[in-house]
């Protein structure tokens, strides 16, 4: 079936802000705080999360400090240039000692009034054990994934390693190449660190897309090191040294970069395993590296025997022939478009939730409601935030099914995975299901 030409509409009534991301990321991270230098809006962004994406969350505490905590930055105290409250948040987190990794931020105007946020972060020298990791603020305009992205390059600048080696002056050590060769020399080895997870919250479809990236893996015969990010805690974060190859997902390739160059190790580029056909790039690829080509035939070939029949008949019934809008991030709306071609479906907007725009053309929002107005649309795809669009569309209203980030509505207790052959099925039949409600 020939694809329709796919229409990007305007940024920035969708995009999520920097500190989305930021506290996402903090989120994913057990045993983590985050100082935030900004006024009170800056604790309640907490509530994005705490209770609305995630049901049972702790960025917000009753019997112990927040874990995302702000300065309470106002006008007074940026003409005077008082830094002691921002400095006394660092003597609360790290009193608790349930911190084991310490964060801090702030927001664009504290950059722009001339904080010095790295002299601040310095000033306390208590639990030196504690990693104090700066993630600088973004210029105006950045967006969550960057913020997410942002999060975990300083933390892969910031955190010991203990595989990483020092002092050659060539880029790596000796030991780091002798672990290669040990563990299976230029094919990359057994132990496999993924870094780019977006890991969405703690309910079944976030440690869902953590166990099928585990379970790939060890289709191929390796093993996991360390997923970045994975709900762990800093242990977790720190098994990355561990590595015999790591492989950089969209979401975090620059702290692939940092890691693969501190440890001394290959870094290979896959991606997302998000939809059929980019699972089977991501397995191909993984497989290359490992030198394993069988192996990735075997459990491909598997899988689709086991899920393609199922697959086939729910799209048949439910999903042939209709019109999507999506609004996602542009690394999910590749998997989309694939996604929406298995399936017979047509992907006629996507609305991106980032200001990453890729080479694709970005249309004013208007174009959304022109499309509308010319084509009937069957399935509209969106977060909590841009769900609300759909009153835009004229009757017949289109069926609202809720994905990605945030999502208020849909909290899985058991597993969820969006990932993976089996991913790609449930995400079809979260679609197969709002259709099929939309007909009563």
């Amino acid at each position: 079936m020939r694809k329709k030409p796919l229409v990007i509409v305007d940024k920035q009534s969708l995009t999520i802000p920097f500190t989305g991301g930021l506290y996402l990321a903090v989120n994913g991270i057990k045993g983590s705080r985050l100082i935030m230098d900004g006024p009170t809006c800056a604790f309640y962004k907490a509530e994005f999360i705490q209770g609305n994406h995630q049901i049972v969350a702790d960025l917000q505490r009753h019997a112990s400090p927040h874990r995302i905590i702000h300065s309470e930055l106002d006008v007074h105290r940026v003409i005077v240039a008082d830094e002691a409250l921002v400095t006394s948040k660092f003597d609360v987190a790290l009193s608790d000692p349930e911190t084991e990794i310490l964060f801090f931020s702030a927001m664009t105007f504290a950059v722009i009034i001339g904080r010095d946020l790295e002299r601040i972060m310095g000033v306390n020298t208590s639990r030196p054990e504690v990693p104090r990791v700066l993630v600088q603020p973004a210029q105006l305009g950045g967006d969550w994934i960057g913020g997410y992205g942002d999060t975990l390059a300083a933390i892969a600048r910031t955190i010991e390693l203990g595989g990483e080696e020092t002092g050659t002056g060539d880029g790596g050590g000796d030991r780091g190449g002798d672990r290669g060769r040990d563990r299976g020399g230029d094919r990359g080895g057994d132990r496999v660190g993924i870094v780019g997870n977006l890991f969405l919250r703690h309910e079944g479809d976030g440690f869902a897309d953590v166990a099928e990236l585990e379970r790939m893996v060890a289709a191929l015969g390796a093993s996991t090191s360390s997923i970045w990010l994975s709900g762990g805690t800093l242990k977790d974060l720190e098994n990355i040294a561990d590595s015999d190859l790591l492989v950089a997902l969209p979401y975090g390739q620059e702290a692939a970069k940092i890691l693969g160059e501190r440890l001394n190790i290959p870094v290979i580029y896959l991606p997302l395993p998000f939809s059929w056909t980019h699972t089977e790039r991501f397995i191909n690829g993984l497989a290359e590296a490992l030198d394993r080509p069988d192996q990735a035939k075997q459990f491909i070939d598997l899988e689709k025997r086991r899920w393609a029949a199922e697959l086939l008949f729910r799209a048949e019934q439910d999903l042939l022939g209709t019109n999507w809008i999506v609004i996602d991030d542009p690394v999910r709306m590749e998997g989309w478009q694939e996604i929406a071609h298995d399936v017979g479906a047509h992907l006629l907007v996507a609305g991106l939730t980032t200001n990453a725009t890729g080479n694709e053309t970005v249309h004013a929002m208007p174009t959304l409601l022109e499309t509308v107005t010319n084509e009937h649309i069957d399935v509209f795809v969106s977060n909590s935030v841009a769900a609300n669009l759909i009153r835009n569309i004229p009757e017949p209203k289109p069926v609202l099914a809720e994905f990605g980030y945030p999502c208020f509505g849909r909290h899985p207790i058991a597993p969820l995975p969006s990932f993976g052959f089996p991913g790609a099925l449930a995400t079809i039949e979260i679609l197969c299901q709002a259709r099929r409600a939309g007909r009563k």
